[in-house]
């Protein structure tokens, strides 16, 4: 693009080739448009083994998230608390997810439900077992990475001990206590730059002056006090997502989704750290 290539009829379709090529390809309008599309060839990377704790700490910190999640049981609580560090690969990449559990040591591989089409699988390591590489998570984010799954491993890690001497919080009836808890003592990292108390009424704003900028940011709920972080080198594209109903629907796997549809904007803020 620097030498202006792509102004030409053929620099045009090298650039088609190689989106056919990534991920989900050519959609079917550019498909009638490029009938000529050639795939370019897409290299097979076979990972046998992991090298050392920082190369994961890096791939983690792109691919992966820690996260809690609360939901219904049928226990004397009514409730179970599932502490997560979820690693998402498409199925071509299912092999790195096996090279990882053999790594760590534990953890098992799901199959995201309700999206057959997308063939994405995770990998997954939840609650108590998380004890068994406590030092080796710890040892892999020893530098401290400047991203979301830094701050979110930071957070975690605080909330799984504490929460060992903290059984009280498990046992309030409406979980209000552990809510509490979990969104305020720790994964509040670090102070925002800027505040959005309504992200239903504040939504032309949030769009218009996060428009070319990239960072991390927080939805909470206002109601529960459950927090949501990520991260996005576009962040207005990232928050036109999150605004959009139907994309809501396609990727109800995620927890933020789920808790927009739920909630609504009108019952979320939006914090720019």
């Amino acid at each position: 693009m620097n030498n202006k290539v792509h102004l030409t009829k053929e620099g045009l379709y090298q650039i088609i080739n190689i989106k056919t090529s990534m991920n989900l390809g050519l959609s079917d309008m550019l498909k009638s448009e490029f009938n000529e599309y050639i795939p370019v060839e897409r290299p097979v990377i076979n990972t046998e083994n992991i090298p050392d704790p920082y190369w994961i700490a890096g791939f983690v910190s792109g691919e992966g998230n820690f996260s809690v999640n609360i939901t219904k049981s049928t226990n004397k609580i009514g409730k179970r608390v599932q502490l997560r560090f979820r690693v998402t690969q498409h199925e071509r990449d299912l092999k790195l997810l096996e090279v990882l559990i053999k790594y760590l040591g534990t953890g098992s591989i799901y199959k995201y439900p309700n999206q057959p089409a997308r063939n994405f699988f995770f990998y997954c390591l939840i609650s108590l077992i998380y004890l068994q590489i406590t030092k080796k998570m710890d040892f892999m984010f020893k530098k401290r990475l400047l991203s979301n799954a830094s701050m979110q491993h930071i957070g975690f890690t605080k909330l799984f001990k504490r929460s060992l001497g903290h059984t009280d919080l498990f046992y309030n009836k409406n979980f209000t206590g552990f809510n509490a808890f979990f969104g305020t003592r720790h994964f509040s990292t670090s102070k925002p730059v800027i505040v959005y108390s309504n992200t239903d009424t504040e939504r032309l704003k949030i769009l218009k002056e996060n428009r070319g900028k990239s960072g991390v940011y927080c939805w909470k709920n206002n109601l529960n006090g459950n927090t949501y972080i990520g991260s996005s080198i576009e962040l207005s594209k990232r928050f036109i997502q999150y605004f959009n109903t139907k994309y809501l629907l396609l990727n109800n796997s995620m927890a933020i989704c789920r808790a927009l549809i739920k909630y609504g904007n009108s019952n979320f803020s939006l914090e720019i750290l």
